[in-house]
């Protein structure tokens, strides 16, 4: 009773040592740049840290990456993403491991079976909406987000049961990337690591069926296919580099979508724009016909919108 006491309290005191000295700072001054500066020091995720909302050194820093400055993030964020991610590596490897990233993005571009494969995933998406009152946006396009993702990448259907199963785990490790960097079972951040580690398991179930010959619930993918035959990248390089494809475009491509939308809806004469310039487009194919690259070319006002130009 007493070690649990004592326990309790210790626990209580970490914590409060935690908010006082990381949280605090940025909760009791909440308009830093005007007090501050547009750079000044703080803590975040735990570290010491420079904060700059110049864009002048913002600019100059992204400019000088690898030579005056290294891109690294704090240790409980390398705790959650794990040591091969390429948000972590550095130097050489870092340098491979992007380049391979950008060759998958340049190869998947434009081509037929990339748009048709989007078009179909956001017709699904909208049918589902028939019949309910309500629907939260941002979570419907984070499935959509993650569901095109999963099937470019790893060759899923998004209407396969593990897509959402994959989701719920995702959900809890983004939560955990921005909490206290506290491991202690229960915490978001204890539930993040966790979540890390059944997506790496599944990751790496997929891999080893497709290593072996699937038995037809997987569709080709180009993607995935070419990395397991890598043979410079060890197998957790390869699951670790799956995992960073799909956690860069979930939370940035749905919280993306879900701004355009409510800006638009804000605005009734970009609004209907929008519908003109769509519906044209869409009265001169059949039903069931995709987009084709054509066709994004045509959305020019479309095209200023998500620019915001």
């Amino acid at each position: 009773m007493v070690t649990t006491v004592l326990l309790a309290v210790f626990v209580a005191v970490v914590l409060a040592a935690v908010v006082y000295r990381h949280i605090l700072p940025l909760l009791r001054n909440p308009s830093h740049i005007t007090r501050y500066g547009a750079v000044f020091k703080s803590h975040l995720f735990g570290a010491p840290t420079v904060v700059s909302c110049d864009e002048e050194l913002n600019h100059f820093v992204l400019q000088n990456e690898e030579r005056l400055f290294q891109c690294s993030y704090p240790g409980p964020i390398r705790g959650i993403l794990g040591g091969s991610s390429l948000l972590v590596v550095t130097g050489e490897r870092h340098r491979r491991i992007r380049g391979m990233a950008l060759a998958f993005v340049a190869s998947t571009g434009l081509r037929p079976a990339y748009l048709a494969d989007v078009d179909r995933a956001a017709r699904a998406v909208v049918a589902s909406w028939r019949g309910r009152c309500a629907a939260a946006f941002c979570d419907e396009a984070k499935q959509f987000a993650f569901g095109t993702i999963v099937e470019q990448v790893v060759g899923l259907s998004p209407e396969a049961p593990l897509i959402r199963r994959l989701l719920e785990h995702y959900s809890t490790f983004m939560k955990g990337l921005v909490s206290l960097p506290l491991n202690i079972p229960g915490t978001p951040y204890a539930r993040a690591v966790e979540a890390r580690r059944k997506i790496s398991l599944t990751l790496e179930e997929i891999m080893d069926e497709r290593w072996k010959g699937d038995d037809g619930s997987f569709r080709k993918s180009a993607f995935i296919d070419g990395l397991i035959a890598n043979s410079e990248l060890s197998h957790d390089d390869k699951v670790t580099f799956v995992l960073d494809s799909l956690l860069a475009g979930y939370e940035t491509t749905s919280v993306l979508l879900s701004m355009l939308v409510y800006f638009v809806g804000q605005s009734p004469q970009c609004l209907e724009q929008l519908k003109v310039e769509h519906e044209n487009i869409r009265s001169s194919k059949a039903t069931d016909e995709f987009l084709t690259a054509e066709d994004y070319r045509k959305m020019e006002y479309t095209q200023r919108i998500y620019l915001l130009k």
